[in-house]
């Protein structure tokens, strides 16, 4: 049938299809008398050859996608437009086409979603053959990206309307045709033709394929997959893969070599064996999905089918397009070092799938080594490198900074002299940064930051260091030795004294200096009264104590009193503090209770005396036997009231009392005696009371007794 163009087969095949037999018969017969004379008329194919295989080096620059391109036609000088295409590795949101000559008159017509440029005449007329290749010439490639995708783009330079795609060889179309049947759009493919190559519905087996085709289909295209013989089994239903399995299964099924399913697809609802590209904004875009063979509504109403030209026996070798590669070359990502003090640096780069090679200088020269990690020499100032993709975007330089920043100062006492107890501050000073202070020579966590450590008490030596971190920089510890000194052994004493005299208070340790508290500095003080006294003992280490002395006063004995109860003895004192004191009632025999029991009759002495031997003091008394009763009954026993020993005081009377205080009578040494009887009258048998009075100081002596009948 010779070159019949694609869309004049298609549009008799439709004809053909849907009318009646002997319109059918006869229009077979027309076909048969007119298309050897077509094929008898058909020009022979331009053959177009491009040379171009570059790298694009990142910065947003346009680069022309060809080097070289050439046009062969023996029968013709041109044609109606050019077409040109990023066939694969397109990335919409970086890659642009555009034309950069200054032709006239021209219309160019970018798709950025397939990423096709058509160019043609704003007249309508057509363009020459030296036309075209001084456009092709002027179509250049840019990526906008600050951090492009890095790899390979490849251009299709063609003469038709149909998409080229370089890795395959073929060629891909989408025909609009609304409400198209799977099965009319698998026979309109067949029936049609490119430039003499059988066309069929799209078989896409790659993801370079895949890109191609979906980047066309904006609506719902059917392509030439089908699980109508065996559900689930997908295979491709026509060209040069004609019975190849793609798929097995439902939407969790998988794939021997290459599916592009929409998210949970197939998933075979209503009988759904047909697979076609998803309409722009369902799911993932270009993915598949099946329908019925009639298709559905909506985002799902079929709106044309991908035919696709190549691949097919008996397909004539034509060249009516061809390619070119931009590779865009990586950017390069660095990362700089640091150090404190002067040294080697280890700085790193990288580009995905590039060779790195660093220099010293951001333009010109050579490189000074190859690799993702650069050790510079030892340096003493920040010096700058620049890593680049080895080749030709050696030139696009990224700046590697290798910083050499100063050891930070701090400046610490070596050693410090404390006293056991004491609180002590330690002192750094550092001009820059953070002062952090441990407690271990490396390592560790701080204990303390800032530039005084404040120990609230040291008891014993111990090292200490300060380090001092400004920005990354860490500097060396210093260390800080404590050294502890034992201050004076002091215990605090109670010393006491006698009244009237004094006590000679000692620090008693030897070769200190002293301060007492009224600023004498002798090791000893003399003191007359009671109180608390102090001194602070300081060693030559410069360690001190303080002592304490509690000076008391011990008294001389002040009896107040001696009470006599029959032969019971009871003392007082002036003096507070009894248990100081000790008594005797017969100076030899001393206790320190004051009360004495059993003391015979008679004229005795108390004798009181302070325990420190701070004095005595003697009493005189008088113990007399009191009887409890006598007996006024003429027998011979008791029948009179005496007291023994009243004979010995001379002034001493003892005087009887009745109950309601009445004076009964009064004995003494010239009337020892009462017969219990008042005026010669006997008076009752009851309790009476005595008083014993002395009238020489001695106190009195008070009791009762009865009188029995």
């Amino acid at each position: 049938m010779g070159f019949l163009p694609g869309n004049v087969a298609v549009i008799v095949f439709f004809y053909f299809y849907r009318m009646k037999f002997f319109v059918k018969y006869l229009t077979l017969l027309f076909i048969g008398c007119f298309l050897p004379l077509a094929a008898i008329a058909q020009n022979e194919p331009p053959v177009l050859t491009a040379q171009g295989n570059q790298a694009y080096c990142p910065g947003g620059s346009w680069l022309d996608i060809a080097t070289d391109f050439i046009i062969t036609d023996p029968d013709d000088t041109g044609t109606s437009a050019v077409y040109v295409q990023i066939a694969s590795g397109y990335v919409s949101a970086e890659d642009e086409l555009g034309y950069t000559g200054t032709m006239p008159g021209l219309e160019w017509a970018y798709d950025p979603i397939t990423a096709k440029a058509e160019i043609r005449r704003v007249d309508g007329q057509p363009l020459t053959y030296a036309e075209i290749i001084q456009i092709v010439k002027d179509v250049a490639y840019r990526n906008t990206a600050i951090s492009p995708t890095p790899g390979v783009r490849t251009f299709s330079i063609t003469l038709g309307d149909a998409s080229y795609l370089p890795s395959t060889g073929h060629y891909y179309k989408f025909i609009p045709f609304d409400d198209i049947s799977w099965s009319e759009a698998r026979a309109a493919a067949a029936a049609s033709t490119y430039y003499g190559i059988q066309g069929y519905l799209a078989t896409i087996t790659s993801t370079a394929e895949a890109q191609m085709v979906g980047e066309q289909t904006r609506v719902t295209g059917w392509i030439g997959g089908s699980d109508e013989e065996t559900e689930g089994v997908w295979k491709w239903m026509g060209g040069p893969e004609a019975g190849t399995v793609f798929w097995n299964g439902a939407a969790n099924g998988s794939t021997p070599n290459f599916a592009f399913w929409n998210t949970a697809e197939p998933n075979n609802i209503n009988n759904e064996d047909y697979a076609h590209i998803t309409a722009r904004g369902v799911g993932v875009t270009g993915s598949w999905n099946d329908l019925p063979n009639a298709g559905s509504d909506g985002d799902y109403r079929p709106r044309g089918y991908v035919v696709e030209y190549g691949g097919m026996p008996g397909d004539p070798v034509i060249n009516i397009s061809a390619s070119t590669v931009i590779n865009v070359a990586p950017v390069v990502t660095a990362t700089g070092s640091a150090s404190c003090g002067p040294g080697a640096l280890m700085l790193q780069a990288s580009a995905p799938g590039a060779a790195i090679q660093w220099f010293d200088a951001p333009s010109g020269g050579t490189a000074i080594a190859t690799g993702n990690v650069f050790t510079t020499s030892v340096l003493t100032s920040t010096t700058t490198f620049y890593a680049a993709v080895a080749g030709t975007c050696s030139t696009n330089r990224v700046a590697v900074t290798a910083t050499i920043n100063d050891v930070p100062a701090i400046t610490v006492p070596t050693t410090i002299i404390t006293c056991e107890g004491s609180p002590l501050s330690l002192q750094a000073t550092a001009p820059l940064g953070t002062v952090s202070w441990f407690n271990v020579a490396s390592g560790g966590v701080p204990i303390a930051t800032g530039p005084v450590l404040n120990l609230p008490a040291v008891n014993a030596g111990a090292v200490y260091y300060a380090e001092v971190v400004d920005g990354n920089c860490v500097s060396p510890r210093k260390a800080i030795q404590i050294v502890v000194n034992q201050p004076p052994q002091v215990e605090d004493e109670q010393v006491s004294f006698c009244e009237g005299s004094s006590v000679l208070l000692d620090a008693g340790i030897a070769g200190a200096t002293y301060s007492w508290q009224d600023n004498s500095t002798g090791m000893t003080l003399t003191v007359t009264s009671p109180g608390i006294y102090t001194v602070t003992i300081t060693l030559p280490s410069g360690c001190s104590s303080v002592k304490t002395f509690t000076v008391t006063q011990r008294q001389r004995p002040l009896i107040s009193g001696v009470g006599v109860e029959g032969t019971t003895i009871i003392v007082t004192l002036v003096n507070a503090d009894i248990q100081n004191y000790l008594f005797s009632v017969d100076g030899l025999n001393f206790q320190a209770s004051p009360i004495f029991y059993n003391v015979p009759a008679g004229l005795r002495t108390l004798t009181a005396k302070e325990v420190g031997g701070c004095g005595t003091a003697t009493e005189d008394f008088v113990v007399f036997i009191v009887p409890k009763f006598f007996t006024p009954n003429n027998d011979s026993t008791n029948d009179v009231f005496y007291v023994p020993g009243l004979v010995y005081f001379p002034k001493a009377t003892l005087t009887i009392f009745d109950r309601y205080g009445k004076v009964i009578t009064r004995l003494s040494r010239g009337n020892q005696y009462w017969d219990g009887t008042l005026n010669n009258q006997k008076l009752p048998a009851t309790d009476y009371w005595y008083v014993i009075s002395f009238n020489n100081g001695l106190p009195e002596i008070k009791g009762h007794f009865s009188l029995l009948r």
